[in-house]
């Protein structure tokens, strides 16, 4: 029995086509790379200036959420220190029948018209 070995133009097909296939997935490997890559990051004057941003942003919110104040003062709506708020809820919900009247008028009354006559 013989043993045919194939003819030259076929291994050197062979050999082409998986350099090629390397060459191509080195290509998009590349092209990967490059449109992947992370954004540069910010200069330090600007995280300075976020950080800024960030702390007045927590101090107004602190403002808000620990001082009374009218939202309106025409319809008698005040805005109560969250703290304060949560006191007054759990305190009203303890009777569920209460609770719910009492927001069924509130609703009504923030939501009546003010008539100037």
């Amino acid at each position: 029995m013989k043993v045919q070995t194939p003819p030259k133009l076929t291994v050197a097909v062979y050999f082409v086509g998986v350099i090629g296939t390397f060459l191509i997935m080195i290509a998009l490997v590349a092209f990967m790379r490059y449109y992947t890559r992370p954004v540069p990051l910010e200069p330090p004057q600007r995280s300075a200036e976020r950080l800024q941003n960030l702390r007045e942003l927590n101090a107004a919110s602190q403002d808000w959420l620990t001082h009374y104040r009218w939202a309106n003062q025409a319809r008698g709506i005040v805005v109560l220190p969250i703290d304060r708020a949560m006191q007054l809820v759990v305190q009203t919900w303890t009777n569920s029948a209460a609770g719910r009247s009492n927001l069924i008028q509130r609703v009504d009354k923030s939501k009546a018209t003010i008539s100037y006559e």
